[in-house]
């Protein structure tokens, strides 16, 4: 056909690949919390160079120019992915994330309680949690268990936490995330939500004994 999606071969995995789910979390401005936040639209410039050109997800469909139910419009009604982009951005641009929170705030993940990232697909999530010298401790994943669902995979992994009692009030966590576009984001910022735990107060060392003789 005139209009074959650039990546055809790969059409068959947009339904498990981007399959339905919904999430929302409400942010909360506040004066007093010394959080970060990094966002990054790089198809302006990426990693110091020229920006990344290619949107990595390709939809041709819909529109005036292929609109629904005319010869032809099926093959364009999926999502067609550059996968060796796809692979390429993700690796760089969590690594971008973790560079610029670490220069910004040094031993940042010593201060997060989580590290929640965007679920692409195991191979890559291993690799970055890898590379980072993380463990599932800290950075967990569901991307085996729920597939790629965007941000609803990243937020289900906040929501499992909440209700397996893995976070305490007030915990601090780390999001970073890539998208299509493409872009990327990262922040830090405490977990209040009210149903959540207080963190137990450490008790203060008190110090080496002395010997009392009687």
């Amino acid at each position: 056909m005139d209009h074959a999606p650039p990546f055809g071969k790969s059409v068959w995995a947009s339904p498990a690949l981007f399959s339905d789910a919904a999430a929302a979390v409400v942010l909360e401005r506040d004066e007093d919390v010394d959080g970060l936040l990094l966002y990054s639209r790089d198809s302006q410039s990426f990693d110091g160079g020229p920006g990344v050109s290619d949107p990595l997800i390709h939809f041709l469909g819909g529109g005036n120019d292929h609109p629904a139910a005319r010869p032809g419009s099926a093959e364009l009604a999926c999502y067609g992915m550059n996968a060796p982009e796809i692979t390429r951005y993700y690796s760089r641009g969590m690594t971008l994330n973790h560079q610029a929170l670490n220069d910004a705030r040094p031993g940042y993940l010593d201060e997060v309680a989580r590290l929640y990232t965007h679920q692409a697909n195991p191979t890559l999530v291993d690799a970055f949690i890898r590379e980072t010298g993380l463990s599932e401790r800290k950075a967990p994943s569901n991307v085996r268990q729920l597939g790629n669902t965007v941000t609803p995979s990243t937020l289900a992994l906040l929501h499992a936490d909440h209700i397996n009692g893995t976070l305490a009030f007030d915990d601090r966590a780390c999001f970073s995330v890539v998208g299509s576009g493409p872009e990327r984001g990262t922040f830090i910022a405490p977990i209040r939500i009210p149903t959540l735990p207080p963190r137990p107060v450490e008790a203060p060392d008190p110090g080496p004994r002395q010997a009392c003789a009687r």
